[in-house]
């Protein structure tokens, strides 16, 4: 419901000339209409791009068990379990770099905004 609600949303109101401000936790919701985004932390800016240098910047790998020591070397921005796997998120790391090591896919913006708040608190 809310996803029709956010494209119904700009489908009245969005053109070149108007900017719409969506503040949400909930961004699995709108991830298919944004271009830009914002992660907030706290006061502070801690992530400003555009969906598409996103996609270019932020990689995730399910790191084959071999590899484990070399992957985690390359300082992953979050690491986590999924039915045995290891999966890491990476920022700024080519993708050959992380082929090597492993399956390398894209990250949810939600994985990203995790990612980013995360390495904030620590």
């Amino acid at each position: 419901m809310r996803k029709q609600f956010f494209q119904q949303l700009l489908e009245d109101y969005f053109d070149q000339d108007k900017t719409i401000l969506i503040s949400t936790h909930q961004v699995e919701e709108i991830e298919h209409v944004l271009t830009d985004v914002i992660f907030i932390q706290e006061g502070r800016i801690t992530l400003n791009a555009t969906m598409d240098e996103l996609a270019r910047r932020y990689l995730e790998l399910a790191v084959l068990p071999e590899h484990l020591a070399e992957a985690t070397a390359l300082k992953p921005l979050a690491q986590r379990q999924v039915f045995g796997k290891t999966l890491m998120t990476f920022e700024d790391v080519p993708h050959a770099q992380l082929a090597a090591l492993g399956e390398v896919r894209g990250v949810a913006l939600a994985d990203i905004f995790v990612a980013k708040m995360q390495g904030g608190k620590q």
